[in-house]
Order: C-alpha cells, then structure tokens, then sequence
C-alpha cells in the first residue's frame, strides 16, 4: 500500500491529469482497491480461467474491441490479423463512468471464461465451473482505456488486469496455434499515450 506522503504524490499526479499505464494482478483488490477507485474501477473477485485441452486454464487469449480497434490503430491490426493478447494469470475489470473519465474497452474474453474462486493448483487440479460460490462464466474486459479533459489537455490512462502480458517472458513465449500479438499492447499503448 501507498505511505501517506506516496498516496499524497499519487492524488496530485491524477489530479493535474498525467497519464498512466496500471497493470495489476488478480488477487490484488487488497492494494489496488486505492489505486483503481478514483477511476471508478475494481478488479473480478478471483482468477480468469477457460478449460482448454492445450494449455493452463489460467492462460487467457483476449481480443481488442470494436472500440480499441478504433482508437489505436495497432489494435485494428490484431483484429484484421484475428491476433490476441495472451493474458498468463488476469483479473476481469469491472468499472462505472460517473468518475469523469470516458471508459473505452480495450480487450476483451470470450464468453467461456469464468472468475475462478476455488482452484489455487492449476497444474495438479482441474478448474470446474461452480455458480454456486459465486464463480460467473461471461466474456470479462481485462483491459481498458480512459480519458478526460483536464485544464492542460487530456488526461489518458491504460488499466490491464494481468501485468504479464506485457513481461519478457510473455512477450519472447511462442504457443502453437496462438496467434498473439503482445507486443502490440506496448507499441500501441504508448502511441496512443504520447499522441
């Protein structure tokens, strides 16, 4: 968690509109909750999950939206080309616009992916989906943009739920029959940033 001189420094930069690039992890909501709140984001109780033959239920394949592909065009790219972010352990976003910041949907699950609450051992157990304990199978955004006009221009700021997908390892990590594109994410990330 911030010091207080640290959540003094955080509150004053979001103030006077610097930009930002967050990246969290799932399980964090204990230290992010302050970071994400005044941008009327939360982070999904649990780990993104989707059973798969190949590969760990903990690794998601997100898509850019509609609305990312329009606003960076990187991000048209990996629609045309059908690429993805590969997201290795990611929190779904939750978030509300009455913050003062435009809310864009950067990327996105598809709808087989559920917020995992129970399974910790992703190697030795299987992931089930249990509706029961509070688990939701829904295509979850796990990436978003945010803008607003402040008194020296716009304010921008990128939100993920995972920070691996933009990691060494993910980015020099090749699957068969993925097709991703995470380099795309800081390529396109920081043009869209610096304008």
């Amino acid at each position: 968690p911030f010091t207080a001189e640290e959540q003094v420094n955080w509150d004053k930069y979001v103030a006077r509109g610097g930009n930002l690039l967050i990246l969290s992890e799932p399980k964090r909501q204990d230290v992010m909750s302050s970071v994400l709140e005044p941008f009327g984001v939360n982070l999904v109780s649990g780990i993104l999950v989707r059973a798969t033959e190949n590969y760990a239920p903990e690794l998601i394949q997100a898509m850019p939206t509609d609305e990312a592909s329009r606003l960076i065009y990187h991000f048209e790219d990996m629609r045309k080309y059908k690429s993805v972010v590969t997201m290795p352990s990611v929190s779904g976003l939750e978030y509300t616009t009455d913050k003062g910041f435009k809310v864009i949907p950067l990327f996105k699950t598809d709808s087989l992916v559920w917020n995992e609450l129970q399974t910790t051992n992703f190697v030795d157990d299987t992931v089930t989906l249990d509706v029961k304990s509070g688990e939701v199978q829904k295509s979850y955004v796990t990436a978003i943009a945010l803008t607003r006009e402040v008194r020296n221009g716009e304010q921008k700021v990128m939100i993920f739920g995972d920070a691996d997908c933009i990691s060494n390892g993910e980015l020099s990590t090749g699957r068969k029959g993925i097709r991703a594109a995470n380099f795309s994410v800081i390529m396109g990330g920081f043009y869209w940033m610096s304008n």
